[in-house]
């Protein structure tokens, strides 16, 4: 997977720009709060797909009509590319838990069994899960780092880009998770939203395999009916990711990019061993 050959456009601009696109067949995991612009990225996501003339398998808990609001800020018309089966929407719903006869972890691996089995079972070459946050509550860690490798690993074996969506962790076992989780993935995008400003925020792009260009972040902010757009600067981000070993860089549309960033430094931004997001 580490040829350039396997990389593929993704519709997010940092992530085109910088690294190329993103690896067929591979998981990448979108962390954000509730209000900073996840869905309306997936969606952007899911728009460059259909857009290419491929197919994706969209899962969510929202109702169709929610989704069609979301999707029409990005001028996505939704229903019109699920009419032509280019997009493929899995109305998801919330696990049933605490019915006495079999414990949580249990119901939620059956769950993540069926995700894997549904998306089998379409011919789609993306797959997004808005949101993954609900099925991943495991009391047994392990357990669910071998569940989710499991479910990932079959998805994966047929070439299709997942993209999944967790709720920023706000809890200690709610960061644990989230480490499982991103651990074991390709990539990390993360979406800080500015205190005091609607939609605006920081973006942070980090590795876990290959794309060794590093992690990088920027400025990003919706732009009405175009979608997320990214804003570099030749200076710092935020004082919250001010280090030396940050790629704090930008670009305009023709500028050169430019990084310093010779050894990539997961810590920074995500901490593994403390399961925090800094």
């Amino acid at each position: 997977m580490a040829s350039k050959l396997h990389l593929y456009s993704s519709g997010i601009p940092i992530i085109d720009k910088v690294w190329g696109g993103l690896y067929k067949g591979a998981t990448y995991v979108l962390i954000g709060s509730q209000n900073s612009g996840r869905t309306l990225l997936a969606l952007q996501y899911a728009k460059h797909c259909v857009m290419q003339g491929q197919v994706c398998l969209y899962f969510t808990s929202m109702r169709h009509t929610e989704l069609f609001i979301h999707a029409a800020t990005i001028d996505f018309d939704l229903q019109h590319y699920m009419n032509k089966n280019l997009v493929v929407v899995i109305k998801v719903s919330e696990p049933s838990m605490g019915n006495g006869e079999r414990s949580n972890d249990e119901v939620l691996m059956d769950y993540m069994s069926d995700i894997a089995t549904v998306v089998k079972e379409h011919n789609a070459d993306k797959v997004v899960f808005d949101d993954l946050t609900q099925f991943v509550g495991f009391n047994n860690l392990q357990l669910l780092e071998n569940t989710f490798i499991n479910t990932i690993e079959t998805i994966e074996a047929k070439d299709k880009t997942s993209l999944l969506l967790l709720s920023d962790p706000v809890s200690e076992n709610a960061r644990l998770i989230t480490d499982k989780i991103v651990g074991n993935s390709t990539g990390v995008i993360y979406l800080e939203k500015r205190y005091g400003e609607e939609n605006k925020g920081v973006i942070t792009i980090t590795p876990i395999v290959g794309h060794p260009e590093g992690k990088v972040k920027a400025h990003y902010f919706l732009e009405p009916y175009k979608g997320i757009s990214v804003v570099f600067q030749n200076e710092p981000v935020s004082t919250k990711y001010n280090s030396d070993s940050d790629v704090a860089v930008s670009f305009m549309e023709g500028d050169d990019f430019e990084s310093d960033n010779q050894n990539i430094d997961l810590n920074d931004d995500y901490d593994f061993d403390d399961g925090r997001v800094n």
